[in-house]
């Protein structure tokens, strides 16, 4: 990491990160599919979920859940704690570009 440095104050830290998109967490889902063949009705057959609901989490319409991330742990291969912080995630820069 390079610092900026200043002669009259020594190095200062980087500016911080600040992302000008929301990606959701339906966006890794759905290229998992694609590199999984498989479809989102499949994936709604598989979740027990309706596939309009799976359809609206992956487009980022409906937040993943706790059950929902528990479903998709046993279905894709990440655990239930990647997929709740993909979300929160998601809805933090969300949030930020809302009042930026």
């Amino acid at each position: 990491m390079s610092y900026v440095t200043n002669p009259d104050d020594g190095p200062t830290d980087p500016a911080p990160y600040t992302p000008d998109i929301a990606i959701p967490p339906g966006a890794t889902i759905k290229e998992m599919l694609g590199a999984m063949g498989m479809t989102e009705d499949f994936l709604a057959e598989k979740l027990r979920l309706p596939a309009a609901y799976v359809s609206h989490v992956i487009e980022g319409k409906r937040p993943i859940s706790l059950d929902m991330a528990g479903r998709l742990e046993q279905v894709l291969p990440y655990p239930a704690a990647f997929w709740l912080n993909l979300e929160k995630n998601y809805r933090v820069t969300l949030a930020a570009l809302k009042t930026s």
